[in-house]
């Protein structure tokens, strides 16, 4: 699932490298154990799901990326904020979630 990821961003010219695939391979396996706790995302499809959120979050990030913050309001499971921040290491990711089941997420 992660070679799918990689192929799919660089398909549309984001590279990513070793390093930052690992990290979203430990994001996926921690939000993967974390959601059958508290439901954070649709558990269906949780593959296909999470692939298609950190595909949409890098390359909307790529769009906005001569900003060196972010602020993502509503960041629920950690999205697109944390799939930015892996990506892009130097920007600063501030995440703002109302629920506070997600908070402790």
């Amino acid at each position: 699932m992660i070679n799918e990821l990689r192929k799919r961003l660089e398909s549309y010219s984001l590279k990513i490298d070793d390093e930052k695939i690992e990290l979203l391979r430990k994001f996926y396996l921690f939000l993967k154990e974390t959601n059958e706790k508290i439901n954070l995302m649709a558990r269906r499809n949780f593959d296909r799901t999470f692939l298609s959120l950190v595909f949409q979050s890098i390359w909307a990030g790529s769009k906005i990326m001569r900003f060196n913050s972010l602020i993502d309001v509503g960041s629920g499971a950690g999205f697109p904020g944390i799939p930015i921040k892996i990506y892009w290491q130097s920007i600063k990711v501030y995440l703002i979630e109302p629920k506070k089941k997600k908070v402790n997420f």
